[in-house]
């Protein structure tokens, strides 16, 4: 599953094909510079289709075995990001509706050692208001992206499309 910033773009499901280019583009691309990505969404069909999907993570599910890290000290932390697709016809071979759906929430622990920050800048930071300097820190990373579309075959040359695409993510 995609995560992060570029479930933010589409719907993990939603993706036919995906192509990055990191330098050297062709002519087709213009003038661009730097690196992109290339994306082509699925569409409907004759046969009704449905998928879903569930990545789940978690420090219960993390093996520490790779670290030297005490275990009080791990961070804790979860992730879970269930994802819908459905697609069909709505006209046999002429119109096609696709929706995908993914939604992602993630909370994290980090920083869980007091003694990283020298006592004396805590003991600073308690004098003007700021205790707590050594405290944990919490992280959240939610998302949620949402792609409806309706594909009508108007020859064989001409498709038109309707789409609406949604997209909301907050990490604090």
């Amino acid at each position: 599953p995609l995560t992060g910033t570029f479930l933010n773009l589409v719907t993990s499901d939603s993706i036919e094909d995906l192509t990055v280019i990191t330098a050297g583009a062709g002519a087709e691309y213009g003038r661009a510079q730097g690196g992109f990505a290339q994306i082509i969404q699925k569409q409907g069909s004759n046969d009704f289709e449905g998928v879903f999907g569930m990545l789940y993570s978690s420090a219960a599910l993390d093996g520490n075995g790779a670290t030297n890290i005490p275990n009080n000290l791990i961070p804790d932390f979860y992730l879970y990001q269930p994802s819908l697709q459905v697609s069909g016809p709505i006209v046999k071979d002429k119109a096609f509706y696709f929706v995908a759906l993914d939604y992602q929430n993630g909370n994290s622990t980090k920083q869980t050692d007091p003694s990283r920050v020298e006592q004396r800048v805590v003991d600073y930071f308690a004098s003007i208001g700021s205790p707590g300097e050594n405290g944990s820190i919490e992280r959240t990373n939610d998302a949620r992206v949402f792609l409806g579309k309706i594909d009508w075959q108007l020859n064989s040359k001409h498709l038109a499309t309707i789409r609406y695409n949604y997209t909301w993510a907050e990490q604090k």
